[in-house]
């Protein structure tokens, strides 16, 4: 992710290196002194670090001791359910929709966030999805656009669109998204999702 504190993990990274190859030069008995010793074990070095980050990209990043100081995006991994209030109109009565039931499943990796939205109508798959972190303006936001498919049986009066959708983060760890979305059909609506798992 974009947001990954990238100097400090570096950092941190070449520390356990070097904690790694002092352990190792330890366990052999190796002597400071004795350079050609020291360096032949740099690859070992290398494995285990190769390892460890993988186990970072894998699992521990979503570790909370971990965020916000190095991971800072929060781990929204999960289904969310609630409701989405819509601007759209039926075309037939011109009235505007009763809120509709929704759920938000999330997608989340070190490298990769995304999202697939459901009602009894539609699917609506994320194609851009990411973070908008700004901890001096107290931000913590979700954004994606997406393509929405409503049923075969609806298509007449609800087309295939595209949209945007941002929501707010809020809790921590995070338990509610609150957030609004904007259409190719020119329909705006308010989502307020609780998590569930």
């Amino acid at each position: 992710m974009s947001n990954l504190n990238k100097k400090l993990f570096l950092w941190l990274l070449l520390g356990i290196s070097v904690l790694i190859w002092i352990g190792l030069a330890s366990v052999r008995s190796i002597a400071s002194a004795d350079l050609v010793r020291l360096l032949k074990l740099l690859p070992t070095v290398v494995v285990i670090d190769c390892v460890l980050v993988g186990l970072f990209a894998k699992w521990f990043w979503k570790w909370h001791l971990l965020y916000p100081w190095l991971v800072p995006f929060p781990n929204l991994s999960g289904t969310w359910t609630g409701e989405i209030r819509s601007s759209y109109k039926d075309a037939v009565t011109q009235q505007k929709l009763m809120a509709v039931a929704a759920t938000l499943s999330v997608r989340q990796t070190f490298a990769d966030v995304s999202c697939v939205m459901e009602t009894a109508e539609m699917r609506s798959t994320s194609a851009l999805c990411g973070f908008d972190l700004n901890p001096d303006r107290q931000q913590r936001q979700l954004a994606y656009i997406y393509c929405s498919r409503p049923k075969l049986s609806i298509s007449d009066r609800s087309p295939m669109h595209d949209g945007a959708a941002v929501f707010d983060v809020i809790g921590d760890p995070p338990t509610k998204l609150s957030g609004r979305y904007w259409t190719t059909r020119g329909t705006t609506g308010d989502v307020e999702l609780t998590r569930q798992s």
